[in-house]
């Protein structure tokens, strides 16, 4: 729960990515609208991946 909570606080969407987001980036990515991505790594993450996990502040 810890991870969890910790995780919700310092993402830059202040929440947690649930299964609905990975799905609707897979059917996205199924579909017609994405037929000009190519080669392309998309990260569900809520903007973990460009600010990093900041270290807990300790005493």
């Amino acid at each position: 729960r810890y991870v969890y909570r910790y995780s919700e606080q310092n993402s830059p969407l202040s929440r947690n990515i649930e299964n609905r987001d990975v799905g609707d980036a897979c059917v996205f990515l199924a579909s017609n609208l994405s037929s000009g991505v190519t080669g392309e790594v998309h990260y569900v993450d809520g903007g973990m991946k460009i600010v990093g996990i900041p270290k807990p502040v300790t005493s």
